[in-house]
């Protein structure tokens, strides 16, 4: 309760914003299942409606606390940013806490890089030099990925977008 007696609250479903099926038109969606070095992850391919093959591609690592969201409750947010960058998005599906503890996600999230940039062209891509992009805890995900990417001598990230990334487990900030 703040001191003006209202509530302050998170409402997880307010955040997870519905796509109608009018916006759906603009993006053509597909599902994998990849194993990059013994790591398996199911990955999200959204691409622009007609995109040519070898569109550079970025890597989408989803917030939600290491615990919550997945690609229908970022399904927008990613739409958004394939429509307005005409570039294709790779969504992978790491595995939350508890079901999975560290650096499972992590790990996760790296392979599925790593798988891309080796095999794009299986699904119509140039991987060559992903972009990296997250929110929140996908923006903390976006910045080990691409040091784990500079430490393992690639792949070569060509850019990394942090939206609103966790940068530090204090509450003691104004952000939090």
């Amino acid at each position: 309760m703040a001191d003006s007696g209202v509530m302050i609250f998170y409402n997880w479903d307010f955040y997870c914003v519905q796509i109608h099926d009018n916006e759906v038109s603009f993006i053509e969606e597909a599902e994998k299942t990849i194993t990059q070095d013994g790591i398996s992850v199911k990955i999200h391919i959204v691409k622009p409606v007609g995109a040519k093959k070898d569109l550079p591609v970025f890597m989408f690592f989803h917030g939600g606390g290491w615990v919550l969201g997945d690609n229908p409750t970022h399904r927008r947010f990613v739409r958004d940013l394939v429509v307005e960058s005409g570039l294709v998005a790779v969504f992978p599906d790491y595995t939350p806490s508890p079901e999975a503890h560290f650096p499972v996600a992590i790990n996760q999230a790296y392979a599925a890089t790593q798988w891309v940039s080796l095999h794009g062209d299986e699904i119509g891509v140039n991987g060559k030099k992903p972009a990296v992009a997250g929110n929140s805890v996908g923006g903390n995900m976006t910045t080990v990925v691409a040091l784990m990417a500079k430490e393992k001598k690639g792949p070569e990230i060509k850019q990394q977008v942090l939206f609103w990334p966790v940068t530090d487990a204090s509450f003691e900030t104004g952000s939090y």
